[in-house]
């Protein structure tokens, strides 16, 4: 068996133990490296760590709300039924679509990591924090309706795109709610904590401020000092002290480039959400397949997922964005 037999024999074997085939002949990741996946790609990523997960075991999964519009509560007269308040119902709907996603390790590397008996996790790992970065920039800033250059942002909507237009405060324009050259990052998360609905601020602990390094930044010098956190003992940051009674975060994804572009994209966002009215879906039937590029001394490994993001309830939050005008 030559180098080349080596290699391709090491490659098959290494995937076979992450994977099964299933009936279509495709090789989808086994349940616990699935997990791994999942985990890998939302560690350290803010706001994708903190919404809802859904895992999706068919291609569309209902998000289904109920409420009451009124008092259920009246003093009881006998012999009398009781007026009451109808429940409410809505729903809106994860429809998971498919993208691709490649990772490519040299010879040399494949044979290192298989002699080391641990290319399965490294195989997962190093697909999925990259994967995790991209899929948290899609789901925050996806828009089929912008961006002229590039591909990911603009294949599908993500929750600024989704989120309902009552709860959008304007930078930018003759009718802004905020003027970011007279008003500090303070001013503005006020006015978004009055955007809010006020039915769904009965516990603030459960909400989350999610602000750019710069106006977390700026957040810390006119509030005050850090207080160390526990929470991660890889990231090992700061976490600032909450802004009447609601925790301030600082979400890496919000530098987005792209997505914080002011002429193509959102520009500068600040959010003001509860994270489980946030909702993505993963459908379980992921896949991994090989690839050999033989003259280029590499193997190529094809990670295929489907995804999908939506909110329960898309009326719920605030989202500053400081370079856009109203409804744009």
């Amino acid at each position: 068996m030559n180098n080349e037999e080596i290699l391709q024999e090491m490659t098959q074997t290494a995937v076979k133990s992450v994977t099964d085939v299933n009936s279509l002949g495709y090789s989808v990741l086994q349940p616990e490296y699935f997990n791994k996946f999942v985990e890998d790609a939302i560690r350290q990523k803010s706001i994708l760590n903190d919404a809802r997960l859904m895992t999706m075991s068919a291609q569309k999964v209902n998000i289904d709300r109920i409420g009451f519009s009124g008092r259920v509560m009246a003093p009881a007269v006998e012999n009398t039924a009781p007026s009451h308040s109808n429940a409410t119902t809505a729903q809106n709907q994860l429809v998971a679509t498919e993208y691709i996603a490649m990772a490519g390790i040299t010879d040399n590397a494949l044979r290192r990591n298989i002699e080391k008996g641990n290319f399965a996790n490294t195989l997962i790992s190093m697909l999925s924090d990259n994967y995790g970065k991209d899929m948290e920039s899609l789901f925050v800033f996806g828009d089929t309706t912008k961006y002229s250059a590039g591909d990911l942002l603009k294949s599908k909507n993500g929750w600024l795109a989704k989120a309902d237009a009552s709860t959008k405060l304007a930078g930018a324009g003759t009718a802004k709610d905020f003027d970011p050259s007279t008003e500090d990052i303070t001013d503005v998360m006020t006015k978004m904590l009055k955007k809010y609905p006020n039915e769904y601020l009965t516990n603030r602990s459960s909400l989350r401020f999610y602000l750019d390094s710069n106006k977390f930044d700026e957040y810390i010098d006119l509030v005050g000092d850090r207080e160390t956190t526990g929470y991660d003992d890889v990231i090992a940051g700061y976490v600032a002290k909450p802004y009447k009674g609601v925790p301030v975060v600082e979400a890496p994804v919000l530098n987005d480039a792209e997505g914080t572009d002011s002429t193509d994209g959102f520009g500068q966002v600040a959010m003001l959400v509860d994270p489980t009215n946030l909702v993505y879906g993963i459908f379980d039937q992921m896949t991994l397949e090989p690839e050999r590029e033989a003259k280029l001394r590499r193997t190529d490994y094809i990670l295929t997922t489907e995804i999908d993001c939506h909110f329960e309830n898309e009326k719920v939050g605030a989202y500053a964005l400081f370079d856009l005008e109203k409804n744009s």
